[in-house]
């Protein structure tokens, strides 16, 4: 009865809070700011995460009312020894009491489960840009994983918060997928510099600015790269076959210098400290040390061959691999 009277006043608060804000209007009511969602949903999370340790703090007392004396300890029967110690009925009751509590709050927060969700939806829906989606998402799993050993996992309101990160996630997904195809149908024409083109180098650009986001998150290390990592390869993938397919019209000299300073932007945008992304980084290190040793022979085979040298020196090379054969077959 109580829980449910709290749920009733919890949603009154968090509607007063969206609408009208505190008292003379500080704090200022958090719908204001919905033309900006990352500031819009961080707030709205935010004071959830604060009325749920009001609530804690509320029913936690309650709660240790009703476990402190209705318990009573079991009846001695003759013969029998009661096999729990002090210090195990004292953790019984503390679990019991924790168990309580967390059914009672989860309780009380499925009331602002619906409205919460129906904002973030909206907020989420209309967000064209890569990187404002994944700073969402990265908002929303921060809260779920801190959320989550505080109430009930399989409430009402966890499930609600765990369907927004799922949604949050599919968004950014398919932004990444759109990008992505753009990208690869319209392939921008060479530059004469041979520099990254625009639409290139805009992606390239957006690319840094999502590793800042990822750097920044709270979330830990291991949950935010299982999402991130197979969409950021997504995405270097679709720069690099993007960069080939510009370099159609070039000479072999031309479309390498073209291709390797495209690679070498992608290599900049990767600086990072987080361990899986520098595997990225370093598959594309790799290709630009692999893809310089093959300009500097080709330019070399050129040189020699322009002064008459490259004949001689391909004799001299077959002279010495046949001189190493035979020193092998000497016994």
């Amino acid at each position: 009865m109580i829980a449910d009277a709290r749920r009733v006043a919890m949603i009154k608060r968090f509607i007063g809070a969206l609408c009208r804000g505190g008292p003379n209007g500080q704090p200022r009511p958090i719908e204001i700011h919905a033309g900006d969602p990352v500031r819009y949903i961080s707030d709205m999370f935010a004071w959830v995460h604060q009325a749920l340790a009001m609530e804690r703090e509320f029913l936690g007392g309650v709660v240790m009312e009703s476990t402190g004396d209705s318990r009573q300890m079991p009846a001695k029967r003759e013969g029998e020894e009661i096999k729990s110690s002090p210090v195990e009925e004292k953790n019984e009751k503390k679990a019991m009491g924790e168990a309580q509590l967390i059914g009672a709050v989860s309780r009380v927060l499925e009331g602002v489960a619906r409205p919460l969700s129906v904002r973030v939806e909206q907020s989420l829906v209309f967000q064209p840009s890569i990187t404002l989606s994944y700073n969402l998402l990265c908002i929303l799993e921060f809260y779920y994983g801190t959320l989550r050993p505080l109430v009930d996992p399989a409430g009402s309101f966890l499930k609600a918060v765990k369907e927004l990160v799922s949604k949050a996630n599919s968004t950014f997904g398919k932004l990444i997928d759109s990008q992505a195809k753009q990208l690869g149908n319209a392939a921008a024409p060479y530059t004469h510099d041979l520099s990254p083109p625009q639409s290139i180098q805009s992606m390239i650009d957006q690319i840094s600015n999502l590793l800042k986001i990822h750097e920044a998150s709270l979330v830990p290390s291991a949950e935010k790269n299982h999402i991130f990592v197979p969409k950021l390869q997504k995405i270097v993938k679709a720069v690099k076959e993007s960069a080939i397919a510009s370099s159609e019209g070039l000479d072999g000299t031309n479309k390498t210098v073209f291709y390797l300073n495209v690679l070498c932007a992608l290599e900049m945008a990767l600086q990072t400290a987080e361990t899986q992304v520098r595997s990225v980084k370093n598959a594309i290190s790799t290709e630009v040390k692999s893809k310089l040793g093959d300009l500097v022979k080709s330019q070399s085979d050129e040189f020699l061959s322009r002064a008459g040298l490259l004949p001689i020196l391909r004799t001299v090379n077959k002279w010495k691999q046949d001189g190493k054969s035979k020193k092998v077959r000497q016994p």
